[in-house]
């Protein structure tokens, strides 16, 4: 007669044991995939250096709140913020001032003028 053997009882995983299993499968499956749709979106652009540059851009503390409020305001203000950024032809020199939670002012002692004749 063959020996007895003495199985031990299977034990549970503990349901915190699976749920960090569960998460770990999820969190590789979403960086496959995010790595997948990087390659495309590389492969597909004819600039790669401009990738990296926006790269380099997105880990800029702030940078993606400030891209989104300047999105979120009107037309008419976002272009007039535009127009002011791109007449302040030094923008170490863009002054800020802000008089209340309301008010913010804007000065660029280097602006330019737009040529009136370039605009029409």
């Amino acid at each position: 007669m063959p020996p007895r053997s003495k199985s031990r009882p299977r034990r549970r995983r503990s349901a915190s044991a699976a749920k960090r299993s569960h998460n770990a499968d999820v969190d590789r499956s979403r960086k496959a995939r995010l790595a997948e749709t990087v390659g495309i979106i590389v492969a597909r652009h004819s600039d790669p250096g401009r990738i990296l540059e926006l790269y380099y851009w997105s880990r800029e503390a702030g940078l993606y709140e400030l891209i989104r409020a300047v999105r979120a305001i009107n037309e008419e203000a976002r272009e007039a913020v535009r127009g002011f950024l791109t007449m302040a032809s030094d923008p170490h020199s863009i002054a800020v001032v802000q008089a209340d939670s309301r008010v913010l002012t804007l000065a660029a002692p280097t602006a330019q003028a737009p040529n009136m004749r370039d605009a029409a």
